[in-house]
């Protein structure tokens, strides 16, 4: 399953957001640098869908602010 988060890095406080059927917005305080936002977004929705980050998650790289990101059935 791919689902699209629109990034907001540099936030002043985290959290996820659901904007829709698979589309959700995910702030971290993480400046966008070497790849330290995508890995904190990732550890944010494995705490919101409840699963280990390495096993169900994965961020696909990319340099824009909406990023794809596959999951395995978690929805």
């Amino acid at each position: 399953m791919l689902i699209k988060v629109k990034a907001k890095p540099k936030a002043k406080e985290e959290y996820v957001k659901r904007l829709g059927e698979d589309f959700y917005e995910v702030a971290v305080k993480e400046a966008p640098e070497k790849g330290r936002a995508n890995a904190r977004i990732v550890e944010l929705l494995s705490v919101y869908f409840g699963v280990e980050k390495d096993r169900k998650i994965k961020a696909i790289p990319s340099v824009r602010r909406r990023k794809p990101i596959l999951t395995s059935n978690l929805l």
